[in-house]
């Protein structure tokens, strides 16, 4: 038989395993997050997380993304800078020019998407003030396959110049299958000048299925909603799908088009859960009403805003909500405490400003009435 301390050796070393196990899994599984630190080192930064860079720096030889700081946001974001005259494709092609990262290809299991698997996106972006696309393509998201039939993304958000300038949700099928085309769009103008928080959800299976949501950031207004029914989102001999983020425009219609610096921030992937990139957007603030209560001599709470009491009478008042932030004047009263005990000498009007958790104000007035002797 084995001894006891045998025993606890082989359950510690169990445990251990199983500790192991589970540490690693936690950390297969958490989200992968990308935000701007400070100007400098920006590549490093981007890589540093297992994103990959497509880029045409070998072609013009100035680093096209930095690290700027956002007044409105009070925090470092990315600039994505493109130029028309000097930029290309990977300094390459030279009918598109593109300036992009993506989650592949050293990225990380989270990262690439295989058969089956559910993929959350978030991240924010903000186009500049007279930003130009063009009648062909100006892309600033895509989702594309890698390996196999991957030329065409499966998903791309993308402006398109018109009649009126719009922003494009457009899925592409496999080769050689139909439904192909723009699925959602929206008049770009409400994107301008603006930061904007992206939510994309994919199902990566033959029966797959896509979900695009754009809401301004700084109300939680939705710009554009869709949800697929059941769609193809797996390329026959793809190793994984991934994602990309930047500018990635056609130059056919090059006099549209101009230099142009997009800003990203905060990117989050997560194949667990859309919960894994919690929305940066605060529900709407409610507004609040206030209920006056008063009450003489520790008597009965009354709900009124006015009374009557003999010269010398204790009055408290006790308004409610009974949480969040109070500030008296009039009457005696001070301070913040939501309940004040006062003594009435002479007739007055005390007034009380409640502020709630997310800092929207409601005012109430009490009138205290003194009797005649």
């Amino acid at each position: 038989m084995k001894s006891t301390r045998a025993i606890h050796q082989s359950l510690l070393a169990r445990y251990l395993a199983l500790a192991a196990s589970l540490i690693a899994l936690a950390s297969a599984q958490a989200a992968v997050t990308l935000s701007a630190d400070g100007a400098g080192n920006t590549y490093e930064l981007i890589e540093s997380k297992k994103f990959g860079l497509d880029i045409p720096d070998c072609r013009h030889h100035v680093r096209h993304i930095r690290e700027v700081f956002d007044a409105e946001l009070h925090e470092w974001v990315f600039a994505f800078d493109i130029h028309r005259h000097l930029d290309d494709d990977r300094c390459g092609a030279t009918d598109r020019q593109r300036v992009e990262i993506k989650t592949s290809p050293a990225g990380s299991p989270e990262q690439q998407h295989t058969r089956g698997e559910t993929a959350h996106y978030r991240w924010k972006f903000k186009l500049p003030a007279g930003f130009q696309p063009s009648p062909s393509f100006t892309h600033i998201h895509q989702i594309k396959a890698e390996n196999g039939d991957d030329d065409a993304p499966i998903l791309t958000i993308s402006a398109r110049a018109g009649s009126q300038d719009m922003l494009e949700v457009i899925y592409t099928a496999p080769q050689g299958q139909p439904g192909s085309g723009v699925q959602a769009h929206t008049p770009l103008a409400p994107f301008i000048d603006t930061w904007v928080e992206a939510y994309v959800r994919i199902l990566n299976q033959d029966a797959g299925k896509l979900e695009v949501v754009l809401k301004r950031l700084s109300d939680g207004k939705t710009l554009l909603s869709w949800t697929s029914g059941t769609l193809d989102t797996w390329r026959v001999g793809a190793s994984y799908n991934r994602g990309k983020w930047g500018i990635y425009r056609s130059l056919n219609n090059a006099a549209y088009l101009r230099d142009e610096t997009v800003l990203f921030a905060d990117w989050c992937v997560s194949e667990s859960g859309a919960n894994e990139c919690p929305s940066a957007i605060k529900p709407p603030c409610p507004t609040p009403v206030v209920m006056p209560y008063l009450r003489a001599r520790g008597g009965t709470w009354q709900k009124t805003a006015a009374m009557t009491v003999a010269a010398g009478t204790s009055v408290t008042f006790g308004p409610q909500p009974m949480d969040g932030r109070w500030q008296w004047s009039g009457c005696g009263t001070s301070g913040g405490a939501r309940e004040q005990s006062v003594v009435i000498k002479s007739s007055c009007l005390a007034k009380a400003v409640y502020t709630n958790a997310c800092g929207a104000s409601d005012g109430q007035d009490f009138q205290l009435t003194v009797k005649k002797p």
